[in-house]
């Protein structure tokens, strides 16, 4: 049997980690694009390596499964200006579409995020949310012209152990382990899908596996329900616990928050997908992992 392949992008990150680890549990060998200052090297089925050498191993590509791009800039740091997040967001993957049409990979698989479902532009996330719609524009007139299919994954309020110290989850974390005096928050009554990162990885594995021919298909991956933002931080300080007191409405909200946002899970249900944990459990296990 031939050896199952995958082409990763952002598989150091926080999803990437965790989906990486459950490619190689399935079997896959999977070429891991890295940036070119970046000292990581192969190993085991892991072969890191960064966009112009995957172009130089054309003739190996031909038998991947799928590209998954998971490499993301929101562009936070105005400083750097608009051009790393083009390259990242809109360039990379159109060069690894070119890629896969060359190479006949038939599926390409791209991140995305809740922020750009809204017709209103969040400004705090702004070149972020126009790349990524600029992404997708251009991704459904290349996939009409060519044998391949885009698959966005639209995620909503991705949780669990492994994510960024400076996300506002790990923040709450740290700050109630401390049991420092406050925690400085906005009303917290802005409604999010929160979503478990196991159920977030198994929603990608669902994808790579589907049998969709569809040039251009949308799953928005989440619960299907959603909660105040002050519903997990007071489920994670009842978990802890901790006596640090929570200190809701010193921070204003945005003037553009969005105030609630949850997924259809409608197209991920269709192919066998199904969230398994709710809010209190995927808490559980994130604060298990993160106390080991």
């Amino acid at each position: 049997m031939q050896n199952k392949k995958i082409i990763l992008t952002g598989a150091s990150g926080f999803i990437g980690t965790k989906l990486l680890e459950r490619l190689l549990a399935s079997g896959y060998e999977v070429f891991a694009i890295k940036r070119p200052n970046s000292d990581r090297t192969t190993s085991g089925k892991v072969i890191w390596l960064t966009y112009d050498e995957l172009k130089m191993r054309s003739a190996e590509l031909g038998t991947v499964d799928a590209i998954v791009h998971l490499a993301t800039e929101y562009g936070r740091n105005v400083q750097d200006g608009l051009s790393p997040v083009l390259a990242c967001n809109v360039l990379l993957p159109l060069q690894l579409m070119e890629l896969a049409a060359t190479a006949g990979i038939k599926k390409f698989i791209s991140t995305d995020s809740f922020f750009g479902k809204y017709e209103k532009t969040y400004n705090y996330m702004k070149s972020y949310i126009v790349s990524k719609r600029q992404l997708n524009e251009l991704a459904e007139i290349f996939c009409a012209e060519n044998d391949l299919s885009f698959f966005n994954m639209r995620l909503e309020h991705v949780y669990g152990e492994g994510d960024g110290e400076n996300k506002f989850i790990p923040f709450i974390i740290r700050s109630l382990q401390n049991n420092e005096h406050a925690i400085k928050c906005t009303t917290g009554l802005q409604k999010r899908d929160f979503v478990y990162i196991d159920d977030v990885v198994d929603a990608y594995i669902a994808v790579i596996n589907c049998e969709i021919k569809s040039k251009y298909t949308e799953f928005e991956v989440g619960t299907g329900v959603s909660r105040p933002l002050k519903e997990i931080i007071e489920e994670i300080k009842r978990q802890l616990p901790s006596d640090t007191s929570i200190d809701y409405g010193a921070i204003p909200l945005r003037h553009d928050e969005i105030m609630d946002s949850q997924a259809n899970t409608s197209a991920l249900l269709n192919i066998g997908w199904t969230a398994k944990y709710d809010l209190k459990h995927g808490v559980e296990k994130m604060l298990g992992s993160i106390k080991q």
